[in-house]
């Protein structure tokens, strides 16, 4: 796990896919993200919960890129407050199934925990918890199984949100065995080798505790899902 920037308050890393941010479903400490940031640096807070010292937001396991970690009890109090008023801009890169259009838009849609399946979440109307997600077309695969690249901006943070919010507008993101389009997935898992949902936390902009300015982080495209648009290109 790489470190992209640190000062006194906060340390940002950029997250590998497959390992959970924190403990929970019979992951322990030690195969998080949480356990490895404590051995790096042990005073981290836990103001809100022991299992998730500094933890201000998480990724799911299966998605890669910037995590924003406070390391004081303060800065942890002003990040969870930055990010529950809308003031950290959070950037994905995305590949959906289909050929979104139009080129932008806004996806808004309140999400909730299905009644059903209580595993996952779903777009309900009658849901208090507002979502909104906003998106940027970069480029169209015109294939037999035809995909999009995403530029994704979360203007709030629910669970499962981008995962949950293209899938009811009809454009799964490709590789997601939960929301996606089982089809699409298997093609991409034969022909691309893509093991996972394409989805990857790319920029993180956040104002400095105790400064009027903002940093940006942004994080590379992780292999794996580098390898898979190597591929569309020289099929396209």
């Amino acid at each position: 796990m790489r470190v992209l920037f640190e000062n006194n308050d906060v340390v940002v890393v950029d997250k590998p896919s497959g390992v959970a941010v924190h403990p929970g479903s019979g992951i322990v400490m030690e195969e998080t993200v949480a356990g490895e940031l404590l051995q790096q640096y042990p005073g981290l807070p836990v103001s809100n919960g022991e299992d998730r010292p500094g933890i201000v937001h998480r990724l799911d396991k299966d998605t890669s890129g910037v995590l924003l970690v406070a390391r004081t009890e303060e800065a942890l109090k002003f990040y969870i407050d930055a990010w529950k008023g809308r003031r950290v801009e959070k950037v994905y890169t995305v590949l959906v199934a289909g050929l979104l259009v139009p080129e932008t838009g806004t996806i808004e849609a309140p999400i909730t925990r299905d009644p059903v399946h209580r595993q996952k979440m779903t777009a309900m109307k009658n849901s208090p918890k507002i979502a909104v997600t906003h998106y940027k077309v970069m480029r169209h695969f015109a294939l037999d199984c035809p995909v999009t690249l995403v530029r994704v901006i979360l203007e709030t943070g629910r669970t499962h949100q981008i995962r949950v919010h293209f899938g009811a507008i009809g454009f799964p993101v490709v590789g997601d065995d939960v929301y996606g389009n089982r089809r699409v997935n298997l093609v991409f898992r034969g022909a691309f080798d893509l093991r996972r949902q394409f989805l990857h936390a790319s920029e993180l902009e956040f104002p400095l505790m105790g400064m009027k300015k903002r940093q940006r982080v942004r994080s590379e495209l992780s292999d794996d899902l580098q390898a898979v648009l190597d591929r569309l290109s020289l099929t396209t």
